[in-house]
């Protein structure tokens, strides 16, 4: 896997130079504000998978899902984590009060990025952290987000593959409309030049532009991210080159809104 096109935003003009572009890059430095010590990986699986919040798959879509999902609750965590399961949840703020899974996480994580993106002349109406789970050696499912993320790697490595030129790939103005950047195929023509592929360690904070198709895969053992989304992220007031053709479309259609 190449590294020579990789991208890095170690300052604050770095990243408002390059956060309204098509291409996801790295942040550094004093683009990482918040210094959290997430639980161990063990904890994490162990409390979610319980978590009626919590959304639990098979990447093997043979399987029935709500079979799987029962038995990955229910098996000893041993096994569990040898199963090839992607986990995801969304409501991660009921986990932040005294003794739970994330305490702290607001303090340590959410305020000091948010603060960060305001001195750097952000605004938003949404931001909230949703975290990934998935088994090892499992391919990612091929999407793009309605949202500016922030993808930061908290345990295992995890490949984040995107393209080094999205919208000769995939032109925004062709997935504005919800029902076409759902149940998006990965193609079977995408070649070594075109893709723009980081390995993601712990640790490693990746912003992923929106409206770009993308996937993230595993290899040898289990990848955990907290991901930080965005809505109607600007700068200085402007909206990203791709923000503003979906921000158009929710105004004319607000029942379309993310």
């Amino acid at each position: 896997m190449s590294l020579d096109n990789q991208i890095i935003a170690r300052t604050i003009p770095e990243l408002q130079n390059l956060w309204s572009g098509r291409q996801n890059f790295l942040l550094a430095d004093e683009c990482v504000p918040f210094d959290y010590e997430p639980p161990p990986l063990e904890d994490i699986i162990d409390v979610l998978r319980k978590d009626d919040d919590s959304r639990i798959q098979c990447a093997d879509k043979s399987v029935d899902a709500e079979t799987f999902a029962t038995e990955f609750q229910r098996v000893p965590l041993e096994k569990a984590m040898e199963m090839p399961f992607r986990l995801s949840n969304f409501r991660l703020h009921l986990l932040y009060g005294r003794g739970q899974l994330l305490e702290g996480f607001n303090d340590g994580v959410n305020l000091p990025w948010t603060r960060f993106l305001a001195r750097a002349g952000f605004t938003w109406y949404r931001c909230y952290p949703i975290i990934f789970i998935s088994g090892k050696n499992l391919p990612g499912n091929y999407h793009m987000d309605v949202s500016h993320v922030v993808a930061w790697q908290i345990h295992g490595t995890k490949i984040f593959n995107g393209y080094s030129d999205p919208e000769q790939r995939t032109p925004v103005h062709s997935v504005l409309e919800p029902e076409n950047r759902t149940d998006m195929p990965k193609p079977d023509d995408i070649s070594e030049d075109e893709k723009l592929s980081y390995p993601m360690e712990p640790g490693d904070l990746l912003w992923n532009q929106i409206l770009t198709p993308h996937w993230v895969d595993t290899e040898n053992e289990i990848g955990a991210s907290i991901n930080l989304s965005h809505g109607g992220l600007r700068l200085n007031g402007e909206l990203s080159m791709n923000g503003a053709p979906l921000e158009r479309l929710y105004e004319e259609n607000p029942e379309k809104r993310f």
